[in-house]
């Protein structure tokens, strides 16, 4: 007796088909954000004989994104450094859940990060679930990535995409030393404190994750809430 064969449904968005709704949902963040995207632009051949397709392509500040629901492994992360070094261009990882990242010690929140960027005591290359690329897994390094959001001035105007500072995202330097360490258990991450003024948890903002979160996308549906 033949068996029937189960398809996945396509998450399908302004005519893409996405590989995950994590990718779709994200596309709906950008949308809501008024920032422009193409998907799988472009793929490239990396130095190390990997060939990359990055997901994203953020034209309005030359930059790709690459999407993982969870966290990211050592080979999606190293992808990302090595074609972030060649063009000397970010090619930044979103991983975590789409909401606005507020680093208390229960809260949700998405994680952007640069892998070119690094607090590397020992050999200052980037570092994915506290494995150091420049050791090639090993753990004997001080690493740990800076973290990047979507922000708004006060002014207003077209959204950005930033490091995260102290004050954007908490009280003080004791509430970022409590949620984002070192590998080795040391020091907190030094921060520099210029990003008065910026808000990442304006309504605008917080209202895409939203819109991101609630998109429906079953049966070829557009996206919409």
């Amino acid at each position: 007796m033949a068996t029937d064969t189960i398809k996945a449904i396509q998450t399908r968005y302004k005519g893409y088909h996405f590989r995950s709704r994590t990718e779709a949902r994200v596309a709906v963040l950008l949308d809501s954000l008024g920032v422009r995207w193409g998907y799988e632009v472009e793929g490239y051949l990396l130095s190390n004989g990997v060939r990359y397709l990055p997901d994203f392509y953020l034209s309005d500040w030359d930059c790709h994104l690459e999407v993982k629901g969870a966290m990211p492994t050592f080979e999606e992360v190293e992808k990302c450094y090595l074609l972030g070094m060649a063009r000397g261009r970010p090619c930044f990882l979103l991983h975590g859940d789409l909401f606005v990242p507020e680093f208390s010690n229960d809260s949700k929140g998405v994680y952007i990060i640069d892998p070119r960027d690094g607090v590397c005591v020992t050999c200052a290359s980037p570092v994915v679930d506290g494995k150091c690329i420049g050791k090639k897994g090993k753990t004997d390094c001080l690493c740990a990535p800076f973290l990047y959001g979507f922000y708004e001035s006060p002014s207003g105007g077209a959204v950005q995409l930033d490091h995260l500072y102290v004050e954007d995202v908490i009280a003080g330097p004791a509430g970022w030393s409590d949620a984002i360490k070192l590998t080795s258990g040391g020091p907190a991450i030094p921060c520099r404190n210029f990003g008065a003024g910026r808000t990442f948890r304006s309504n605008r903002i917080r209202e895409a994750f939203a819109a991101a979160r609630s998109a429906r996308f079953e049966f070829g549906e557009s996206g919409r809430t």
